[in-house]
């Protein structure tokens, strides 16, 4: 389709409105095929440089366009996360797709929306180089003598976002985190009272001799102290609320820096305007998304969920070699906890209780088993990969102002004290667990007469761990649980630190006068320091419980597969054959019991490093950067992923 330019030249004489024609010129720009969006806008930049009638065209067009709407509400709200929340802006979005707002085109916001109107278009618009963008708007946006056309409006935009951002530099949930903003001149006020003078003084034209220099440095004092609430949110927990508005006032700091920098002297002009033109190009390419709007939002959850208290994920690496061999320690408990458990778990199938009493029982005697082990300070394998989350993310924060390769290099250190504190802890389960099962198993039948499980109990339970069976993709469920598992552990930190739970519990006067003022004041600092680990072991032991029996309900293959677990079920299993079993079985089983582990950990430990990732926004390419550094790491230093450095 040849480019409409006649259509741009006799837009005066047609019936239709400029915007309109416009977007009838962007349709024969727009690429048809998405291989050809690689070419950004190539084809376009030869044509205006070889045609200067059709650059002279385009260019009126497009100033006609910025005389004739109001600008304001286009840079002050596009790409900046709405007031409305996420429900209503989905809800709109919703609706849009089956009724479509009325435009009105004599809002510059309305008319890119109108002009920028294909599903695509953000894909295309996103794949257009820098350069290029640079060299459209050099072509089309000449600055005469009568200064930027749209100097107006875009000081009255850069007053409105000021005064947004004082606004929210003074909402309950930033104060409440860091209360010592109120207690000396806010930059968040100082900021629009430095603009509020800056506009007073502005000139007509981009010569003016007024300085930018202090607003952009009261900016960046309100950048810092978005930081230092990051950082506190460690210790004092976090809120949703919160970190919607963090991530709102670090969009809307942005904009206002992005605009303030078209009369930065120290900035190329043309780079300032081309940016602002692709930004808000595509923000409003995107406006009606659906999908869009959620990945963003799911962006913030990840943010949110990996900003909670870092006491959950830490407890669970280890660096030095006694830390190691604390963990291992701690493994063999948690090997005999775990082989009561399975005993229990069969006792109560063989009681033949009703189906919903006896699902009820076994998802009780589990999360009573998993608070157990970490009360008694035990550790079970795999859990540690699903509670990391949030150190993985504080890796990459750390370390987010350094190159990529630097940047994975220190998460791969992350990932390798991580899976030597794995290998502990399997190694610490099993050497416990398997000869307690076996133990428990004579010791039963010593007393009854009979062993735990019947031999066709024992068969299906070694069946259950057969590498040829579906154990390694019930092990992938079950690593799906253990990382949500690890999620509920760290909401609830969070929650204990943000909530305050401690110290309300100690304020609590009908439990004052029950404990004692010194044992409730015990009880308060181990509450808000186990919180998340004790209702996240709780939620980890019901879910185990609830898979299998959801399955059957549902009528689907459905069961979970711990190592651990299976290792204490074959435990039970082999005394009931007297341990004969072929040797073929055995090499199977063994496999099994490896395949459980490896997967159990790849499934859990991949969504806790890929929800660090999204909440981190790591790009593509720089994620596709770990995978090599990782095996280059593993086959420089293999006995770093399995022992501790000796020192």
């Amino acid at each position: 389709m040849p480019y409409a330019f006649a259509a741009l030249e006799n837009a005066s004489n047609t019936p239709l409105g400029l915007t309109d024609v416009l977007r009838q010129f962007v349709d024969s720009v727009r690429p048809t095929r998405r291989v050809e969006m690689r070419n950004g806008f190539t084809p376009l930049l030869t044509r205006l440089r070889a045609h200067e009638g059709d650059r002279q065209t385009l260019a009126r067009a497009l100033m006609t366009l910025l005389h004739t709407t109001k600008h304001a509400s286009l840079y002050a709200d596009a790409g900046i996360l709405p007031s409305s929340g996420f429900l209503a802006e989905l809800y709109r979005r919703v609706v849009h797709r089956v009724l479509p707002d009325v435009a009105n085109t004599a809002y510059l916001r309305d008319a890119l929306a109108e002009i920028f109107y294909h599903r695509h278009d953000d894909k295309w618009l996103a794949s257009v180089p820098m350069a290029d963008w640079m060299e459209l708007t050099t072509l089309l946006f000449i600055v005469d003598d009568d200064g930027l056309p749209l100097q107006a409006e875009l000081l009255n935009a850069i007053n409105i976002v000021s005064l947004r951002l004082a606004g929210l530099g003074f909402e309950s949930e930033l104060t409440r985190v860091y209360p010592t903003i109120e207690e000396y001149d806010s930059p968040f006020l100082m900021q629009h009272k430095e603009i509020d003078l800056w506009i007073a003084t502005v000139h007509d034209d981009l010569q003016s001799d007024t300085d930018i220099k202090q607003v952009m440095v009261l900016l960046g004092q309100c950048a810092d102290i978005l930081s230092k609430v990051r950082r506190n949110t460690a210790t004092s927990g976090t809120s949703f609320q919160l970190t919607y508005l963090v991530s709102r006032l670090q969009q809307t700091i942005a904009r206002l820096s992005l605009l303030l920098s078209i009369y930065d002297k120290t900035l190329i002009l043309n780079e300032s305007i081309a940016t602002i033109v692709r930004e808000l190009c595509l923000a409003e390419a995107r406006k009606n998304d659906i999908r869009e709007h959620i990945t963003q939002s799911m962006d913030l959850v990840a943010l949110r969920v990996t900003e909670n208290a870092g006491r959950t994920g830490e407890h669970y690496i280890t660096e030095t070699r006694a830390e190691y061999f604390q963990l291992f320690r701690a493994a063999m408990g948690a090997g005999v906890v775990v082989a009561f458990m399975a005993w229990a778990k069969v006792a109560i199938i063989g009681l033949n209780l009703p189906p919903l009493i006896s699902v009820f029982s076994i998802c009780a005697m589990y999360a009573f088993a998993f608070v157990l082990i970490h009360v008694l300070h035990f550790s079970l394998a795999t859990k540690q990969p699903a509670m990391t989350a949030a150190a993985i993310a504080a890796t990459l924060d750390g370390a987010k102002d350094e190159k990529a390769t630097k940047r994975m290099g220190q998460l791969t250190e992350m990932v390798t004290r991580v899976s030597r504190s794995q290998l502990a802890a399997i190694a610490g389960n099993i050497l416990l667990t398997l000869p307690t099962a076996i133990l428990l198993t004579y010791m039963v039948a010593a007393f009854s007469n009979t062993h735990i499980v019947s031999a066709d109990i024992a068969k299906k339970l070694l069946n259950d761990a057969d590498i040829l069976s579906l154990a390694p993709f019930y092990a992938a469920i079950a690593g799906v649980a253990l990382f949500i598992g690890g999620l509920v552990s760290g909401y609830f930190d969070n929650k204990a630190a943000y909530s305050r739970i401690g110290e309300r519990l100690q304020a609590h006067r009908l439990l004052k006068r029950i404990v004692g003022q010194t044992q409730l004041a015990k009880l308060s600092r181990y509450i808000e320091d186990n919180l998340g680990a004790l209702v996240g072991n709780a939620a980890l032991g019901t879910m185990l419980g609830l898979v299998e029996p959801l399955g059957t309900a549902l009528g689907l293959p459905l069961d979970v597969r711990h190592v651990t677990i299976a290792t204490a079920s074959i435990g039970l299993a082999l005394p009931a054959l007297s341990f004969d079993v072929p040797l073929v079985i055995a090499i199977t089983l063994a496999l099994g019991i490896g395949a459980i582990g490896f997967f159990n950990l790849l499934v859990s430990f991949s969504l806790a490093l890929s929800l660090a990732f999204k909440a981190r926004q790591v790009s593509l390419p720089e994620r596709g950067q770990f995978l090599p550094t990782l095996w280059q790491r593993l086959r420089d230093s293999p006995r770093d992923f399995l022992l501790p450095p000796r020192n």
